[in-house]
């Protein structure tokens, strides 16, 4: 697409198979998606996958306790 830092892009799918718990989960959170670090993330896209990823990434994890998204997650989105 031509953007900087274009090295660092993350398929959606990813993404979602992650914090679904999902057994095709192949994220690596050090090297690919450390949030922890980003100072910055960027969606590109619409519809339904756009709005869960940005659900998920802009809500408070202690407002995901009751949901049943995975512990591993919760801890890495606190």
């Amino acid at each position: 697409m031509g953007l900087d830092h274009e090295e660092k892009v993350v398929a959606s799918r990813r993404v979602v198979n992650w914090y679904n718990g999902s057994l095709d989960d192949d994220l690596n959170l050090e090297t690919e998606f450390n949030i922890s670090v980003a100072q910055s993330l960027l969606i590109v896209g619409n519809g339904n996958i756009f709005c869960d990823m940005a659900r998920i990434l802009l809500k408070k994890p202690k407002d995901l306790i009751e949901s049943d998204i995975p512990e591993p997650v919760l801890r890495v989105l606190e």
